[in-house]
């Protein structure tokens, strides 16, 4: 479950790994609670189920009933939800969803002191006791969320971005100079700027 329905890196990247085993043991069901937008256009041109639970503008929806509907159609053994917000609503619900084990996943590096871990301190602190497992997708992550709101690390496991590679020979790559390419958006929290001034001090 994301926040909005735009199109980030957490959105394509968690939508592909979805869908990269169709015919799994797992089945995923895919939603927002935003409205109708570019990450639902998008899902379903890749052959994804995505729900909307806020409708359209045309139609809104009460967001929070929608939310419980969906649970009562599904009965999810998992909710797997992205981000503060949606995850406080998920959690403030959970009497009406006993049985549903709530996993949150986090991405952005939550490193105390910084921002963006002042505002996971305040809001996932007190709620942790709520939440069943994270998911990160660095082990740097993992260490600075165990610190910051006091989890065991066995409560955190890591999933890397990405979906296995097709087999096949290895490529061929030709000698040159070595380059590291990242692929991410380019806002102050995800580090650029740290990262570049320490690559250019090596």
């Amino acid at each position: 479950m994301f926040a909005t329905s735009a199109i980030g890196g957490a959105e394509r990247s968690l939508t592909r790994m979805a869908l990269c085993r169709p015919n799994g043991p797992v089945h995923y069901t895919l939603a927002t609670l935003g409205e109708e937008g570019d990450w639902t256009q998008w899902a379903r041109s890749q052959g994804a189920d995505a729900i909307a639970l806020a409708g359209s503008p045309a139609a809104p929806r009460h967001k929070v009933r929608a939310l419980v509907d969906l649970w009562r159609q599904l009965k999810p053994d998992f909710i797997y939800v992205m981000g503060l917000r949606p995850a406080t609503l998920v959690r403030a619900l959970r009497p009406f969803m006993p049985r549903t084990r709530i996993v949150h996943g986090i991405r952005g590096n939550v490193e105390p002191g910084t921002p963006l871990g002042r505002d996971y301190r305040r809001v996932e602190w007190p709620q942790r006791f709520l939440t069943d497992h994270y998911i990160t997708n660095a082990e740097v992550t993992k260490r600075s969320l165990a610190r910051l709101i006091s989890v065991s690390p066995l409560r955190i496991d890591v999933v890397y971005n990405g979906i296995e590679a097709p087999e096949g020979p290895p490529i061929a790559w030709p000698e040159r100079a070595r380059e590291i390419v990242s692929v991410a958006n380019l806002l102050p929290v995800k580090g650029h700027i740290r990262f570049s001034r320490q690559s250019s001090k090596s």
